[in-house]
């Protein structure tokens, strides 16, 4: 066939081709140039012209703009958070502010924000001593309080599908737990609380709270029990909260310095546990809690935020000694209206 013959011929060819539907994407779908802010970008998959339509993908596009693009594999579903969303969060936190619950003393404020993920972030309203901790999906605005101030908890850390926080309880009445886990789940949205051992110094308790007087330590069902008296000689106002405490851990003993506590002499007592060979008590003066003051100014869980301490009041010193170096939790109670009582759980590191 001669070239001639081949012109002519070609153009049967294509037309054939176009009838059959063959060549129809490339005559009808043209590859389209992108520019993004006047700056050309070449994603992998070029875009397109189809039909009258441009056909581009979204993530280039997206993060050209400064914007997160995440897929959903359940969901089969993209997300495109736009950019700035942070700073327009940041701006809107006075408004945000305005519709969380608040305690009937303050407003209170939001202190500090995290990033979550793609969809939320964490907000922690503060009130006083009081924490607060507030989920907000910043797509939808929905805000939701996921730690009360009743757990006294600060943020532990932003796990993949979960945040941590460690817990110190305490309420008006004296009650404690310390420590504890609040785990919520941001798969299932729960809240989890998971009780734990700590082998490290820790402050809790309330200052100015009623004087007691040590009655007994004992040990009951691999715990010990740890009983005080009210003072005879005050006036009760005000209810009745846990002594301003002290725990430090040292090797094989743990030690509580109880604040505003006495002891009718010193004294010293064997009991049935089984990690427990001795327990003394004594009371000292104020000042042996001059060496916790660093630790008693820190911030919750394990300080007290008092940066003004003044020791005045006699402290109590309870060793527990051990036969081999253990962690600790304790839940205090008031055991009626005028005695009070530390339950101590002891685990073996």
């Amino acid at each position: 066939m001669s070239d001639l013959d081949r012109k002519q011929f070609l153009p049967l060819i294509c037309a054939a081709l176009l009838m059959s539907g063959i060549f129809t994407l490339a005559f009808t779908e043209r590859p389209v140039r992108l520019f993004v802010n006047d700056a050309e970008i070449t994603p992998e998959v070029t875009p397109y012209l189809h039909d009258g339509r441009t056909i581009a993908p979204v993530r280039p596009i997206a993060e050209a703009l400064g914007a997160d693009v995440s897929w959903n594999e359940k969901t089969w579903s993209v997300n495109v958070v736009s950019a700035g969303w942070l700073s327009r969060l940041i701006n809107s936190l006075d408004e945000a502010a305005g519709k969380l619950p608040t305690t009937t003393e303050s407003s209170g404020e939001i202190q500090t924000v995290w990033r979550v993920d793609d969809q939320h972030v964490l907000l922690e309203h503060v009130t006083g001593w009081d924490y607060e901790f507030h989920l907000c999906n910043h797509a939808t605005g929905h805000i939701e309080c996921i730690v009360s101030l009743f757990d006294n908890a600060r943020l532990k850390s932003i796990e993949e599908n979960e945040i941590l926080f460690v817990g110190k309880g305490g309420d008006d009445t004296g009650n404690y737990s310390f420590p504890y886990l609040l785990r919520y789940d941001l798969e299932g949205v729960g809240l989890w609380r998971e009780e734990k051992y700590l082998a490290r110094d820790v402050v809790f308790g309330k200052m100015g709270a009623w004087s007691h007087e040590f009655e007994s330590v004992d040990g009951k069902d691999e715990m010990l029990l740890v009983d005080l008296q009210v003072s005879g000689d005050q006036m009760l106002a005000g209810g009745h909260s846990t002594p301003f405490t002290v725990v430090s851990v040292n090797g094989d003993v743990v030690s509580l310095y109880m604040y505003d506590v006495t002891a009718v002499g010193a004294g010293s007592a064997e009991l049935d546990h089984p990690l427990v060979t001795k327990v003394k008590w004594e009371t000292e003066a104020p000042d042996v809690l001059i060496d916790y003051e660093p630790l008693i100014a820190e911030d919750f869980p394990y300080g007290g935020r008092l940066t003004d301490f003044e020791p005045e009041k006699p402290v109590t010193v309870i060793d527990i000694y051990t036969d081999k170096p253990c962690a600790f939790s304790i839940e205090t109670t008031p055991a009626d209206n005028l005695s009070f009582r530390y339950h101590i759980h002891l685990e073996g590191k």
